[in-house]
């Protein structure tokens, strides 16, 4: 034993080290939330979570999830992160009360009985019964109906549909983290997925130019040219993750804390930033805003080269301008001409900036994370607590009764999958 001792020593302390500096991600302000809900909630409310949380919520909550470990190969998770990452509040909650109402297992066996399910059944067309779906979740109830019955089904047809998107679900809870940031590699492009695009790939893999680009015209509508570049461009794909991420760019930034803002003799407000992105080397230095023109609104930075930093700081036009005003989040068109993957999102009352990824900017993610829900009609705050680590937990009451109107948000609307 004596002989083993200096074998045995490096791992030994190497573990006791592990276990002293290991500390649980359940905390103080998980559990308060939880407990919050299961004591404030119905016994057959449901608590909308990324799936990581899932088992929590079971556990200590009590309350059923549309979303947990055991979801994973299934479609929910598409809709959900979709749920967050669109723009639309309107869309956001019809995601969450499809999901609430009848889900999406497919493949599995129960994915008969949802909506995504019971319209692929009836058009045989993934696709098409994708699109269908996402239209219908931002439809009331006479519309939903009006759009199927314009792709054939019957009376009994549709009130099935219905049943799995228009139902009147149990109480609701969106459960919300600042750590979903360290993982948004994962959910984002999940609620980016363009199925179009996975099938462009795919015909690019399979199929000879001539005979795959009048093809996507033909099914997709598109005009002959966008068909053609997005043939050569998916052609070019070699590996399956090129494929994945072609489908859904994985490429996002945001600066996950406010960065004050401070006034300048012109009149400017100059936000020090001082960060890099590390998925393009890019060293975002500042961002200088204009109140009086925020056309002229520009951003720092220095670009990387060869994985070096250049020395030059150069100012670029934002990808997108965002301004969260008294009136109400409003865009600003910049031009597309500018190179800049960038964006940003000034909150004008607190004189702060958020730069990220446009598309992140605009999502339901960051109104309600960043904007505390300033323009949310149909989230209501329910608990908020901080943990000793910084990070933030939320939980925000699904209003299914609220005005169907659309938010406050008047943005001009960008796609996902044409973000940067």
């Amino acid at each position: 034993p004596v002989l083993a001792l200096p074998f045995l020593l490096p791992p030994l302390w190497s573990g006791y080290g592990t276990a002293r500096s290991y500390v649980p991600k359940m905390n103080d302000a998980w559990w308060s939330v939880l407990t919050k809900i299961r004591d404030q909630s119905a016994p057959d409310a449901i608590v909308d979570a990324m799936w990581d949380y899932g088992y929590w919520v079971k556990y200590v909550a009590e309350r059923r999830v549309s979303c947990d470990g055991g979801t994973l190969s299934t479609h929910v998770h598409h809709w959900f992160g979709r749920a967050l990452v669109t723009p639309s509040e309107r869309e956001s909650i019809g995601m969450l009360r499809m999901l609430n109402c009848g889900s999406d297992a497919t493949p599995q066996p129960e994915g008969r009985q949802g909506a995504y399910g019971k319209i692929v059944a009836k058009l045989h067309d993934p696709i098409a019964a994708a699109a269908l779906v996402t239209q219908l979740v931002s439809l009331d109830e006479d519309g939903a109906r009006a759009a199927l019955a314009a792709r054939g089904f019957t009376t009994e047809e549709q009130a099935d549909v219905l049943r799995s998107t228009h139902c009147r679900p149990p109480e609701s809870f969106l459960l919300l983290t600042t750590e979903q940031l360290t993982t948004a590699t994962t959910w984002m492009p999940f609620g980016q997925w363009d199925f179009q695009k996975a099938y462009v790939a795919e015909a690019a893999r399979s199929q000879p130019r001539a005979e795959a680009v009048p093809q996507l015209v033909e099914r997709f509508g598109y005009g002959t040219e966008r068909a053609a570049a997005l043939y050569d461009q998916a052609h070019r794909l070699r590996s399956w993750q090129e494929r994945e991420d072609f489908a859904a760019s994985p490429t996002w930034y945001l600066t996950t804390q406010w960065v004050p803002c401070q006034g300048e003799s012109d009149g400017k407000m100059i936000c020090r930033l001082g960060m890099r992105d590390k998925q393009t080397g890019t060293l975002l230095d500042a961002f200088v805003y204009d109140p009086e023109v925020p056309e002229q609104s520009r951003l720092r930075v220095r670009r990387s080269q060869s994985g070096v930093i250049a020395p030059q700081v150069t100012e670029e036009t934002p990808a997108a301008l965002l301004l969260a005003d008294a009136s109400g989040e409003r865009g600003v068109t910049l031009g597309a001409t500018n190179l800049s993957q960038f964006g940003a999102l000034v909150d004008v009352p607190n004189r702060r900036v958020l730069v990220g990824s446009p598309f992140l900017l605009r999502s339901t993610f960051v109104q309600l994370m960043y904007l505390d829900g300033r323009y949310a009609h149909r989230y209501q705050k329910f608990d908020e607590r901080v943990a000793y680590n910084g990070e933030r937990v939320e939980v925000w009451r699904v209003m299914w009764d609220a005005d169907e109107g659309e938010t406050g948000v008047t943005t001009d609307r960008m796609d996902p999958s044409d973000a940067p």
